[in-house]
């Protein structure tokens, strides 16, 4: 389950987790438990980016058959949208 938000008796709250069956936050408000949350988000999204760009660093498909190059990227862009979307506009590629 990860981590449950419980209230404390004082009104407080605090940060239950069931993997080490253990407190990792108390005497919380809910704004420092969303402070907690977007920063193991942000933590584990990076992780994520980096895994993602280092696969692409080293030749291989990270999306697996989904994996587009630029090209092919700029050529669905043109194939749906035309030749004169905003995106391709500011990489200076229009006809």
């Amino acid at each position: 389950m990860g981590h449950q938000i419980i209230k404390q008796p004082d009104g407080m709250y605090a940060l239950f987790s069931s993997f080490c069956d253990d407190f990792v936050l108390i005497n919380a408000k809910p704004e420092d438990i969303v402070d907690e949350w977007v920063n193991s988000y942000k933590k584990e999204m990076e992780g994520k980016v980096h895994d993602i760009v280092a696969a692409l660093e080293r030749g291989e498909k990270p999306y697996y058959q989904f994996t587009m190059s630029f090209n092919e990227a700029v050529d669905k862009i043109k194939d749906l949208h035309g030749d004169n979307m905003e995106s391709l506009m500011m990489l200076g590629i229009t006809t």
